[in-house]
């Protein structure tokens, strides 16, 4: 159904393109795919942190890609914490103005 849907808005003009691209990104970030982007760092900082189990926390904290895996992670967190934000104003805008309520 999406890849119809791409097509019938680029090829055939059924849909204004941004308009389709911001939604599907919307989508693609409010079901579930950004917490996936989120526990890929997350997943990596374990691994840093038990393969140098005898170093301090500190230590390997303080490598460089650690605090990588820490800033991804913090990134996609607040864009998620974001995203709940707009599309919660979203359904409250359609509320007020009397619209059914969307998924």
């Amino acid at each position: 159904m999406p890849c119809l849907t791409l097509y019938a808005a680029l090829a055939l003009r059924v849909l204004d393109v941004r308009t389709t691209l911001r939604v599907s990104a919307r989508r693609l970030l409010t079901r579930g795919g950004l917490a996936v982007l989120t526990a890929g760092p997350l997943a990596a900082l374990g691994v840093l942190v038990a393969s140098r189990a005898d170093l301090p926390l500190r230590t390997v904290l303080a490598d460089p890609l650690s605090q990588g895996c820490v800033a991804a992670s913090a990134a996609a967190l607040a864009a998620r914490a974001g995203l709940a934000a707009s599309a919660r104003e979203g359904r409250e805008a359609a509320r007020r103005a009397g619209a059914p309520p969307g998924r």
